[in-house]
């Protein structure tokens, strides 16, 4: 009987360690569980987040790029316009050539420098003469003075309302546009005449017939103000 009772406790022992070892596996099972299924949850939201960063990123990163280009075109649309205005400004006779088709004299008061407009002709003597000293003042003077020729036999409308009766003539007209009106010491050397408006008695064009000298334009240039 001791014995039987020995061995019903000893049995009763180990079903419980084995009961308690089972408990302890099932716990450490479901603390395992419990760490695999927080972790999967951790990186379920960080693959939201992600997804989430990406849906909104890539479009703001888009709109920043075209952006940035946009910037940089105007920057470089200015940078073109100040780069040819400069060139303008530092250089017109890049723009004003001297033997033209047509005069627009509205257009040449726009440069605010001394204007000789010289109507004349390839095949007429005085003109071809002359033709060389207006071709070196115009190459020496390109930021200081418009000068330009006009081949009125071949271009017959580019005489339009100035008062030209025979060839050359040159008209003068001053920086501000207006014409110019000679001093007596240049009268005296130079023949130069005014025209008025019959009507209003306003004074349209100052005029020279016949060829002139390098000497006589550079005269009538310094005292247009042409240093």
């Amino acid at each position: 009987m001791a014995i039987m009772k020995k061995e019903i406790v000893a049995a009763v022992v180990i079903e419980d360690v084995v009961v308690s070892s089972l408990k302890n596996t099932n716990r450490t099972i479901n603390e395992k569980q419990k760490e695999i299924t927080k972790k999967r949850e951790l990186e379920l939201q960080a693959k939201k987040k992600k997804k989430l960063i990406m849906q909104i990123g890539i479009p703001v990163f888009i709109i920043i790029l075209i952006a940035g280009i946009f910037i940089f075109k105007s920057i470089n649309e200015n940078k073109d316009t100040e780069s040819v205005d400069n060139m303008i400004n530092s250089d017109n006779a890049a723009v004003i050539p001297l033997s033209v088709k047509s005069i627009d004299l509205v257009a040449l008061k726009e440069y605010k420098m001394p204007i000789i407009i010289d109507f004349g002709a390839d095949e007429c003597i005085p003109c071809k003469e002359m033709y060389p000293v207006l071709k070196k003042l115009n190459t020496e003077m390109q930021s200081k003075a418009v000068i330009q020729f006009v081949d009125v036999w071949k271009n017959q409308s580019a005489v339009g309302k100035f008062p030209v009766t025979v060839i050359p003539t040159q008209f003068f007209f001053n920086s501000d546009g207006t014409p110019y009106v000679p001093s007596a010491n240049i009268q005296k050397t130079i023949e130069l005449e005014m025209h008025m408006d019959l009507a209003t008695g306003k004074h349209n064009y100052t005029s020279h017939q016949g060829g002139l000298t390098e000497a006589q334009l550079r005269q009538i240039l310094a005292e247009m103000g042409v240093e």
